[in-house]
């Protein structure tokens, strides 16, 4: 009997320790509700719904309880220090401007009227394959049609040349090819991606300034500039069917304003 007594004085005090939470999360500067808030603590959670509101039961008065948000400063707050309705500061996301080069100028990517889509060298420094050809996968609306064991003729939302076959007509490029301002359309074998710096696809005409081999759409790739330091970068894959691939980047500065970058790939 004293034992029952016990364990019911036990539970009744693990139940009346437990607190029900109700409240609600804003924006501190528009004063705006945030739907899906992550609210936890140790090992339980909850978020908040399209209103900002949340239900919580935490085990005392002293747990911690965090509110953290992709855009907003996180917050920590013990459940008897918790408001009613809480506010969370914005917290801008810095990162690097993307410019857009294929144009007459350099643009933000932001401030370009065009549908573009551009990969940076994190990327295609990572691509096993090291051609344009390990990409195209992962780019909307661009296919191709290999005259060789690469890529060769290009075509952005259906348009564009398929094959040189006789009795098909002259070709009709309607996606242009550019590198390093070069250009090398109805030609994809060379499109390397060893020490290219970005990746620009453009969607829709661009003849204004490339001509009629770009009435589709345009594929533009930029090698690394030249830097100011001296340095070397290399880099060597070694395969299966006797696959070996090594490509050397070497940078040498003249002076402040000029600077030499010379890339060799076999």
């Amino acid at each position: 009997m004293k034992l029952f007594c016990i364990l019911a004085l036990l539970i009744t005090t693990l139940i009346a320790e437990t607190i029900a939470l109700d409240g609600k999360v804003l924006d501190k500067k528009t004063q705006n509700p945030i739907p899906n808030i992550n609210i936890f603590f140790e090992d339980e959670g909850t978020t908040t719904d399209y209103k900002g509101f949340y239900s919580l039961k935490v085990p005392h008065s002293k747990t911690e309880i965090t509110f953290t948000h992709i855009g907003y400063k996180t917050v920590t707050i013990t459940a008897s220090g918790l408001p009613d309705t809480l506010y969370l500061i914005p917290n801008s996301l810095k990162g690097e401007d993307i410019l857009v080069r294929s144009g007459l100028r350099e643009v933000s990517l932001l401030n370009s009227p065009s549908s573009i889509t551009i990969i940076g060298n994190n990327k295609t420094d990572s691509e096993p394959l090291s051609h344009f050809q390990s990409l195209t996968h992962s780019i909307p609306n661009l296919t191709w049609a290999g005259g060789t064991s690469r890529p060769r003729y290009f075509q952005m939302r259906g348009i564009g040349e398929r094959s040189l076959y006789t009795g098909e007509g002259p070709p009709n490029f309607s996606v242009g090819f550019i590198m390093d301002g070069i250009d090398l359309t109805g030609i994809g074998m060379p499109a390397n991606l060893t020490d290219i710096q970005q990746v620009e696809i453009l969607r829709g005409p661009q003849s204004t300034i490339y001509g009629s081999n770009a009435m589709a759409g345009l594929i533009n790739m930029r090698s690394k500039d030249p830097g100011n330091r001296i340095g070397i970068d290399f880099s060597g894959t070694m395969g299966t069917d006797n696959t070996r691939k090594f490509s050397l980047s070497a940078n040498t500065p003249v002076n402040e304003k000029i600077s030499n970058r010379v890339t060799i790939s076999s």
